[in-house]
C-alpha cells in the first residue's frame, strides 16, 4: 500500500479502491461528521487522498467506484503558478506520507524526486518551467518533511 495504481481493466459495476479522487466525489453526511473534513495542511493536492485514507484507517466505510463516469469535466481545472503547483504537490506527497506511509519516504527522496526532476530537466519543457519545478518541488519536499501533521477542518 502507498504505491499508486493505475486501474486499467476495464471493470464492470463497482469496486472497491483505497483512496478517492474529488475531481467528483459523494461523501455521505454522517462519514465526514464522524471522521472530520479537510486538513487545514492540504491546501490544495492529496487532501481527497488523506481524507480517503483517513475514512479507511479509523472507519469500518467502504469507499467505491463506479465503472460508469458520472460526472464529465469538460475543460481542465485552473491552479495557481507552477511553482505553487509543485510546491503544493510534493508538500503533500510528504506530509501524507509521513502520516500514513512513512517506510516510503526513503524511497520517495532516494527515488521519485530525483527521477522526477530529472525527467523535467531533459524534457522539452522551456528553462523558466524547469526552474519553476525544480524550485516548487525542492522547496516542498523540504517543506513536507519540516511541518508536523496536525488539524481538521471541521466545516
Amino acid at each position: 500500500m502507498g504505491i499508486p495504481r493505475i486501474l486499467t481493466d476495464n471493470f464492470q459495476g463497482i469496486r472497491e479502491v483505497d483512496w478517492l479522487a474529488a475531481t467528483a466525489i459523494f461523501y455521505r453526511r454522517r462519514v465526514l461528521e464522524e471522521v472530520g473534513f479537510w486538513k487545514k495542511e492540504y491546501r490544495m493536492y492529496h487532501e481527497d487522498v488523506e481524507l480517503s485514507l483517513r475514512i479507511r484507517r479509523n472507519t469500518g466505510y467502504r469507499l467505491c467506484i463506479f465503472s460508469d463516469p458520472l460526472v464529465q469535466h469538460l475543460e481542465p481545472g485552473t491552479s495557481q503558478s507552477a511553482r505553487h503547483h509543485f510546491y503544493y504537490h510534493f508538500r503533500n506527497l510528504i506530509l501524507l506520507q509521513k502520516e500514513y506511509f512513512p517506510r516510503n519516504i526513503f524511497l520517495t527522496l532516494l527515488l521519485y524526486i530525483p527521477a522526477n526532476i530529472i525527467r523535467v530537466i531533459f524534457s522539452r519543457e522551456s528553462w523558466e518551467g524547469k526552474k519553476g519545478y525544480v524550485y516548487g518541488c525542492l522547496r516542498g519536499v523540504l517543506s513536507g518533511l519540516l511541518i508536523k501533521n496536525s488539524s481538521v477542518v471541521s466545516d
